[in-house]
């Protein structure tokens, strides 16, 4: 099209940065996707039968960004299939259409669409009519609607924060602070892991609600509990549980994992408690993003409970191939 410039050179180098290199600079980036992550690599390859491959995207001479792949792949990858879901992590000062647009058309032409070949991307970038038009000029083909998802910012202190949370949602939040009958424990053990996710599983049974599998839960609670990652809050009402949380941190960034609750913790909103002192512990621990999760809608009640913690919904462009 006339009038358009050409997008910065690109290259992806694969496998070149060592365990840490590769987590100091994951750590260096801000909304860094879980999927993205090496722990939820480590995690989720031997669950579904899938390689890892770590790329460092250079433009002009600097790291530019990372970017993870898992792939399945037969002798002679004849078939052959690449999933980057929720990438590339872009370095502070990167990210723009420009940078978006030599990306993609160097990943496409490294791995163009072929027959034998089958390819699923969810581009982390922001679902607007320009970043579209960026994907199909660059070679890819849109491939399902959008995908939402909430951030909270964990950068301003919690004083600042607490002031800014939808008036409602603070009241609930005093309330159950202030209700002594409440016992909050954050204790991550094998036991509270096995806890966590039977509730989970519970809950999804009863209720039908689309989520991660048990088996993935549970491989993401291992990996991440091994390196030290993983966080598992309770509410407590005389001797029953009325709520849990699991958290996984990656980077600087979070990720509200998986979560339930009864009856009686929604009375005592047990959630309001959970969410604000995970997102309290987070910054103690340096994280600056938490995701909240992904949300089918965003006037439900879900998005607006989690929006009432201050999180920011963030849509971007869905399944491309």
């Amino acid at each position: 099209m006339q009038g358009e410039t050409a997008p910065p050179a690109c290259l992806i180098r694969w496998n070149v940065l060592s365990l840490d290199q590769w987590n100091e600079r994951f750590a260096s980036a801000r909304r860094a996707s879980l999927l993205q992550s090496y722990d939820y690599a480590r995690a989720a390859c031997p669950l579904l039968g899938l390689t890892a491959r770590w790329g460092v995207i250079e433009m002009g001479g600097a790291v530019a960004g990372l970017v993870q792949i898992l792939e399945t792949a037969f002798p002679g990858h004849l078939l052959h299939g690449v999933h980057l879901d929720r990438g590339p992590v872009w370095m502070p000062g990167f990210g723009t259409p420009d940078h978006v647009a030599a990306f993609f058309t160097a990943f496409n032409r490294a791995m163009p669409r072929r027959l034998g070949r089958r390819r699923r991307f969810i581009p982390e970038i922001s679902d607007t009519p320009d970043m579209r038009d960026v994907l199909q000029r660059a070679g890819l083909r849109s491939r399902g609607s959008s995908y939402q998802t909430i951030w909270l910012d964990l950068d301003p202190d919690d004083d600042l924060r607490r002031a800014g949370l939808r008036k409602s949602w603070r009241n609930e939040l005093t309330k159950a602070q202030k209700n002594t009958a409440l016992h909050v424990a954050w204790t991550t053990n094998p036991q509270t892991i096995d806890d966590v996710i039977a509730g989970y599983h519970a809950d999804r049974t009863l209720r039908g609600y689309p989520g991660p599998s048990v088996k993935m839960v549970r491989a993401l609670a291992r990996q991440f509990f091994a390196t030290n990652n993983l966080l598992v809050g309770s509410v407590r009402v005389h001797n029953d549980t009325i709520a849990m949380v699991m958290v996984l941190i990656h980077g600087t960034s979070a990720t509200y994992q998986v979560g339930w609750t009864t009856n009686a913790g929604r009375e005592y909103h047990a959630h309001h408690l959970l969410l604000w002192d995970s997102s309290v512990i987070l910054k103690q621990r340096g994280v600056r993003d938490f995701d909240l999760g992904g949300i089918s809608d965003d006037k439900d009640g879900l998005a607006i409970f989690k929006t009432g913690l201050g999180g920011t919904i963030i849509r971007t462009p869905g399944f491309y191939d």
